[in-house]
């Protein structure tokens, strides 16, 4: 399996989100800065950390510079209209914080 990761410092962090009794949630987002051409490309990615990997946000805050690593999930719900729609989540499993 490929490893995912991504450098970049983070922009928030979400409360605790209970969603049933078996998950809960905690959402996050980093702005990575891509360099082409001379010029600086700035893109944002909103994280997940689910149950016990929530915990891990406890130890960085808004403005650290981090690696985070993940996988991607992908689900398809049809809805009363027969239509598809997908919906893609990033899952952090391990977030290491650069030091100054």
């Amino acid at each position: 399996m490929i490893e995912l990761k991504l450098t970049g410092k983070i922009t928030f962090i979400g409360e605790d989100v209970k969603v049933n009794e078996t998950l809960s949630k905690r959402e996050f987002s980093i702005i990575n800065v891509a360099h082409k051409d001379g010029k600086d490309y700035e893109n944002q990615f909103a994280f997940q950390a689910v149950n016990g990997r929530m915990r891990m946000l406890d130890n960085v805050k808004v403005g650290d510079r981090v690696d985070v690593f993940f996988n991607v999930r992908s689900s398809r719900n049809k809805n009363e209209e027969s239509t598809n729609k997908f919906y893609t989540n990033l899952l952090a499993y391990k977030i290491d914080r650069h030091e100054s």
